[in-house]
């Protein structure tokens, strides 16, 4: 007779076990390190050696989702598209939402204001705030981008630039700024993405300070739609790389923004345009509160 479900000796029929006792899953789950894990792969493939062609073609996949994952690169390559068109196009030149999100982020910027922004591109949105405020700092993980950003922003003596590593601020202190804005980079952020960088941006505020960010949402019928043209898409390619667009709602927005510790304020949705799916047209605001 079989022991019952959930016993920590349970035994299946071909002799092996699918049940841990709490002590072997505390083993199990504990932590490995890199020698751990690359002696659990070389066993692996000794084990079976079938395994070795399945890990070469993973590598290639991996090598190729590498490229479509980095955050920073479709964008690049878009910008060079673009410029094939328009030869003296500025990074982010075909972003959609710009005057709604400045709406939004205008009464938040004052003439002592430090202010930081994330994903800065080429400076599009930067070369507008820094007129307005006491101190800019430029973050984005792209040196490439980076350099454009410094060409736009050469006379504007108020701005430093930062380049940053993966999700997050770590050279930047806590409560060190009195607004933190993102406009159109987190609309291809993942929900854990998101909360980790929403939760940089909560301890990088001062209290009281704003997160000013834009999203793209499917709280409408024609944005649905088109999200929905994007996903098939990307179902035959078997593949929703960096560069495709994460569908929120606004209660979501606000959801994790109450969850990284801040406190949803304000929202705007900008017109809809057809075919800018996957551009941001949703403005969230949010406050770190003041204890």
């Amino acid at each position: 007779m079989r022991p019952p479900v959930g016993h920590g000796s349970e035994v299946g029929q071909e002799g092996r076990r699918w049940e841990l006792t709490a002590d072997e899953r505390a083993r199990v789950d504990g932590p490995r390190g890199r020698r751990g894990l690359f002696r659990a792969f070389v066993r692996a493939h000794l084990r079976s050696p079938r395994l070795v062609a399945q890990t070469a073609r993973s590598a290639m996949t991996g090598a190729i989702q590498g490229v479509r994952g980095d955050q920073s690169l479709p964008w690049i390559l878009h910008d060079e598209h673009t410029r094939s068109v328009i030869p003296d196009a500025g990074s982010g030149l075909t972003g959609h939402g710009l005057d709604v999100f400045l709406d939004a982020l205008r009464p938040r910027l004052r003439q002592d204001a430090r202010v930081l922004e994330i994903g800065c591109g080429g400076g599009r949105v930067a070369r507008l705030v820094a007129p307005e405020v006491g101190e800019l700092v430029c973050s984005d993980l792209s040196e490439v981008l980076l350099a454009e950003a410094r060409r736009a922003l050469a006379g504007q003596a108020n701005v430093t630039f930062l380049r940053t590593r993966g999700l997050e601020l770590e050279s930047l202190p806590d409560q060190s700024f009195d607004v933190v804005y993102a406009h159109d980079v987190f609309v291809t952020f993942d929900q854990n993405q998101l909360l980790a960088m929403l939760d940089e941006s909560l301890r990088v505020l001062r209290p009281g300070g704003a997160c000013v960010a834009s999203f793209y949402t499917i709280d409408r019928p024609e944005w649905a739609r088109e999200q929905l043209s994007l996903v098939r898409r990307g179902r035959r390619w078997g593949d929703f790389g960096a560069s495709y667009p994460r569908p929120y709602t606004a209660g979501h927005v606000n959801a994790l923004f109450e969850a990284a510790g801040l406190r949803a304020v304000d929202g705007h949705y900008g017109p809809y345009t057809p075919g800018s799916s996957g551009r941001a047209h949703y403005v969230g605001l949010a406050e770190r509160p003041q204890t």
